[in-house]
C-alpha cells in the first residue's frame, strides 16, 4: 500500500457560494413551525443537454440529493464513494463501503483531516482510493472515493465539483436535524408544562415558561382543533402565522387528531386573529372541528381543556362545525366547598397510603393516575406515558386501598365526584364551623342540586322519550355500547347515533373522555332517589 499526499483541487466553499448567490444554486432559508426549512432549487431547464456540471447541480437539489449525488459519483468512477468524519467514521456512502478498503485508507484520512495534507492518494492492491476534504468546517467533512483504475485528472476534476456540492447538501441537512432537534425540544417542552397545568401544578408550570422564555396569562382560553393527523402540522403552522408566537400550540398526547391551543382572552372591542384563524380552518378543510373553552385562571386549565372538550363534541354534531362551550351548572360547583369533607372521607385510604418500597407509587403518584384514569379512561397511559400494564397495576391498588370496584360506574360516578371536589380551590376557615359528618345523599338531596338533575334529564326526555330509555340503559350497562345495544335490540351504530342526539342535547361529551358520563349516572341517581321518596 502506498500513500501519497497532494494539494487539492476540490471547489472552495467560499466560491461555491458565491456561484450559490449568483443563481447557478439557489439555497433557500425558511421558517417552518417552531424552527426553520431548508431547501436547494437549481436552475436549469434551458432545454440543452445537461451537462456534468448541471447534472450534479439538478441531483443535489433532489429530496434524497445527497445518496443520490454519492450514487451517480460511485457509478461515474465506477467504484465507491463515502463521507467520513475526521475519525474516519462513514457518515454516508454509495455502494456499501468495504471495510478493509476504509481500514486502508486509514491513514490517509488521518493525514487529511489532522491538515498536514490537502489530499491523499493511497494504492492497494486492488483499488486506487482519493481522500479529500469537502468544505472548509472545522472538523472537516472527508471525501473517500476508490476505483479499480487509477484517478484520471478529468475524474479528479469530477470529484473535486462534486465534492463542494456534497459539502453543501451535508451541511443543509445537518442544519434541517439541528432544527428538527430544536423543534422536538420544544414541542416536548411546550407539552410538559400543559401536563403540569392540566394536573394543577401552575406554580412548576410557569418556571417550565419562563425557562422557555415564554408568557402564559394568568387568563386563559383552550381551545381544540380535531383533524385528521396529516393536516395537524397545516392547521398548527395556520395558527402560528395568525397569532404571531402569542399563544401555545401543543400536540395533544392523548388524542393524534387534536391540537390544544392556550389562548388570551378575547377581546370584545376588537377582531380576534385566532378566531378567524380557526373559522378559515374549519371553512376550508373537511373533518376538521373547532370547540373554544370560557376564559379560566391558568389553575383552572383542566376545567378549560373539559368545557373546549365538550364544545367539540357539539361541533361535531353541528352544520357550522365550530361551538364554544355552553356554561350551566357543574355538578361539583353546584355542591361547592361542604363536598370536600366528604370527598376527603370517601378517598381517605387513597390519601393516608404510604408505599412499601422505594419504587412503588407514593401518593402523589396514584392520585395523579386515578385523575387521568378518570379524566381519559383507557388513554391515560399516553397522558401519563406510562405502559398500560403499568397503568392495571396501579389500578388494582387503587381499587384494593379504597375496597371497590372500579368497573362499576356507581362507584366510579362517586369517585370522579369526590376527585373533582377535592381539586376545587380550598379557602381558609372553609370547615371550621362545621362538625356534622356529611353524606354523599345529603350532598344530592339539596334542592338546587335536586333541580340541576331533573332539569338535565327533562331537557332528553322533552326531545324524544326514547333517548332517554337509551341514556338509562346504557348508564345501566356501565356505559358499554355492544352490551346497552342488545338490551335495546338494536344495532351497535344505532346505539351510538342515539348517544350522539343526547351529546347534542346536553352539549356534553359522553362518548369519548373527558365526558359527562359520571355527571349523568349521578344525576339519575337523584331524581330516581327523589321519585323513592315520593
Amino acid at each position: 500500500m502506498r500513500c501519497t499526499a497532494a494539494r487539492s483541487t476540490a471547489v472552495d466553499p467560499e466560491r461555491l457560494r458565491s456561484g450559490v448567490r449568483r443563481g447557478r444554486l439557489v439555497w433557500r432559508r425558511s421558517m417552518g413551525v417552531g424552527g426553520r426549512r431548508y431547501e436547494m432549487t437549481a436552475g436549469l431547464g434551458d432545454g440543452r443537454p445537461a451537462t456534468q456540471s448541471e447534472t450534479v447541480r439538478r441531483l443535489v437539489t433532489r429530496p434524497d440529493g445527497l445518496q443520490a449525488l454519492l450514487r451517480w459519483l460511485a457509478s461515474q468512477i465506477n467504484g465507491y464513494v463515502v463521507l467520513a468524519d475526521a475519525k474516519g467514521e462513514p457518515l454516508q456512502a454509495s455502494p456499501r463501503w468495504p471495510t478493509e478498503l476504509l481500514a486502508d485508507a486509514r491513514e490517509g484520512i488521518r493525514r487529511v483531516a489532522t491538515g498536514k495534507a490537502a489530499s491523499a492518494t493511497v494504492d492497494t492492491a486492488s483499488h486506487t482510493v482519493w481522500v479529500s476534504t469537502a468544505g472548509g468546517e472545522d472538523p472537516p467533512l472527508i471525501l473517500v472515493v476508490a476505483s479499480g483504475k487509477p484517478f484520471s485528472s478529468q475524474r479528479r476534476k469530477l470529484i473535486s465539483e462534486a465534492s463542494g456540492y456534497l459539502w453543501l447538501r451535508w451541511r443543509l441537512e445537518e442544519l434541517q436535524r439541528h432544527s428538527e432537534r430544536i423543534e422536538l425540544a420544544n414541542e416536548q417542552s411546550h407539552e410538559a408544562a400543559l401536563q403540569l397545568l392540566l394536573v394543577g401544578d401552575s406554580a412548576a408550570a410557569r418556571r417550565v415558561t419562563q425557562a422557555l422564555g415564554s408568557f402564559l396569562p394568568e387568563v386563559t382560553r383552550v381551545c381544540i382543533i380535531e383533524c385528521p393527523p396529516r393536516l395537524r402540522d397545516e392547521c398548527l403552522k395556520e395558527c402560528e402565522q395568525a397569532i404571531h408566537g402569542r399563544v401555545w400550540l401543543v400536540r395533544c398526547p392523548v388524542y393524534t387528531r387534536h391540537l390544544i391551543i392556550l389562548a388570551p382572552p378575547k377581546r370584545e372591542d376588537a377582531s380576534d386573529p385566532l378566531d378567524e384563524a380557526l373559522g378559515a380552518i374549519v371553512a376550508n378543510r373537511r373533518n376538521c372541528y373547532v370547540g373554544i373553552g370560557q376564559a379560566v385562571h391558568l389553575r383552572d386549565i383542566e376545567t378549560g381543556y373539559e368545557q373546549a372538550f365538550h364544545a367539540l363534541a357539539v361541533a361535531r354534531n353541528s352544520a357550522e362545525r365550530h361551538a364554544t362551550f355552553s356554561p350551566r351548572d357543574e355538578l361539583a360547583s353546584l355542591i361547592g366547598p361542604v363536598g370536600r369533607r366528604w370527598a376527603a372521607g370517601r378517598i381517605q385510604p387513597l390519601l393516608d397510603h404510604r408505599p412499601r418500597r422505594a419504587q412503588d407509587p407514593d401518593t402523589a403518584e396514584l392520585q395523579t393516575t386515578f385523575a387521568s384514569w378518570l379524566n381519559f379512561s383507557t388513554r391515560a397511559p399516553r397522558q401519563l406515558k406510562i405502559h398500560r400494564n403499568t397503568l392495571a397495576g396501579r389500578l388494582r391498588l387503587i381499587a384494593d386501598l379504597l375496597d371497590c370496584d372500579l368497573d362499576d360506574l356507581a362507584t366510579l360516578a362517586e369517585l370522579h365526584l369526590a376527585q373533582r371536589l377535592l381539586s376545587q380551590p380550598r379557602r381558609a376557615g372553609e370547615f371550621d364551623d362545621v362538625s356534622d359528618e356529611v353524606s354523599l345523599d345529603r350532598l344530592l338531596g339539596a334542592p338546587h342540586v335536586v333541580r340541576w338533575a331533573q332539569n338535565r334529564l327533562s331537557d332528553v326526555g322533552k326531545s324524544d322519550p326514547r333517548l332517554l330509555h337509551t341514556l338509562r340503559v346504557w348508564l345501566g350497562n356501565n356505559g358499554h355500547l355492544p352490551s346497552t345495544a342488545r338490551s335495546l335490540r338494536l344495532s351497535v351504530p344505532a346505539t351510538r347515533k342515539r348517544i350522539l342526539r343526547v351529546e347534542q342535547i346536553l352539549e356534553r361529551s359522553l362518548l369519548n373522555a373527558p365526558s359527562a358520563l359520571c355527571d349523568m349516572q349521578l344525576a339519575i341517581r337523584i331524581v330516581d332517589g327523589r321519585d323513592e321518596k315520593g
